[in-house]
């Protein structure tokens, strides 16, 4: 089968997803559990990054891989060096309640 012809996707790569069951046979996740009930829209780096820097945790390391070793406050550094240029060059629209935080974010990557 060509890309072309598949479904729609941004990922080229289509191992794994040609190789699942059919949804007849894939399992039923519940997430019932209180910890993991989540509002329908979430931000990912303020629940992942600001949330630790807020506590006092921006010192603590965050990512280490092959020859990097990034603290929290690094890691978030560098998200918002990224969203400002995706936001403020490449054009990317902030919607709806995560828009006056996104702001915040580029604002601040502009100082830095």
């Amino acid at each position: 089968m060509t890309l072309a012809a598949s479904a729609a996707s941004a990922h080229v790569d289509r191992f794994a997803r040609d190789r699942l069951p059919p949804p007849a046979l894939m399992p039923e996740l519940l997430f019932e559990l209180p910890e993991l009930q989540f509002p329908p829209r979430l931000n990912c780096a303020a629940e992942l990054l600001d949330r630790h820097i807020a506590a006092g945790h921006g010192q603590r390391l965050c990512v280490q891989g092959a020859g990097l070793r990034w603290t929290y406050a690094e890691f978030q550094a560098q998200a918002n060096r990224i969203a400002q240029v995706l936001v403020q060059q490449l054009g990317l629209v902030c919607r709806g309640e995560g828009r006056r935080h996104c702001r915040g974010q580029h604002a601040a990557a502009a100082r830095a």
